[in-house]
């Protein structure tokens, strides 16, 4: 049976407008959440979902121990284990949350690669880039913050939006005199207009 619509009754105050909408919301099976209400509760869903992951990893971490990096099958298993969980709690996977579950800190780990060129820190890289094309891919396709993506792409990934170069000056053969215009045109292949006839 439809509900009667409600009606601001006479002298009626806005909290008890606001207790009625409540109510009403509460009772009305009709009633259709907002996009900033259903916006809020999907967020913090997702909150609690990547804060369960990683104490589930912190946890298995702790049981297991530290994973041996000289290991490379042990830090292949580790890593499946860590993007199987992203996978199926549907949360990005990142560096800076697979280092827990392999039982150190992000710092540790980049400095570990940074310090070593071994079959590990090859697919630890290797893994880093499968990451950042995971968290590009996201952004491509508006499943994740675009603006969020390049940020994160920036500088976890060593990425930028321009590329510098440095030119570095031939080398002196010897030859510190002045040059004609055409000794300069034809070493860089350009032709002068003479404005002799």
């Amino acid at each position: 049976m439809p509900r009667e619509p409600m009606k601001r009754q006479g002298n009626q105050s806005i909290d008890s407008m606001a207790e009625q909408l409540a109510a009403s919301k509460a009772g009305n099976k009709l009633y259709k959440p907002q996009y900033n209400e259903l916006s809020a509760e999907l967020k913090a869903q997702a909150l609690d979902v990547a804060i369960v992951q990683q104490q589930e990893l912190l946890a298995r971490a702790d049981q297991r121990g530290a994973v041996d990096l000289n290991d490379l099958n042990a830090v292949k298993i580790a890593c499946n284990e860590y993007l199987e969980s992203c996978r199926r709690s549907k949360v990005y996977p990142s560096m800076t949350a697979l280092a827990p579950a392999l039982g150190y800190s992000r710092q540790y780990i980049y400095a570990y690669m940074g310090r070593h060129n071994t079959p590990v820190t090859q697919y630890l890289d290797a893994l880093r880039s499968s990451m950042a094309a995971i968290v590009q891919q996201a952004g491509l396709t508006r499943t994740a913050d675009a603006a969020m993506s390049i940020f994160i792409l920036k500088n976890s990934a060593g990425m930028s939006d321009k590329l510098e170069m440095s030119v570095t000056p031939p080398e002196d053969n010897g030859q510190d005199r002045e040059m004609t215009a055409e000794e300069i045109a034809r070493r860089y292949g350009v032709e002068i207009d003479s404005d002799e006839d």
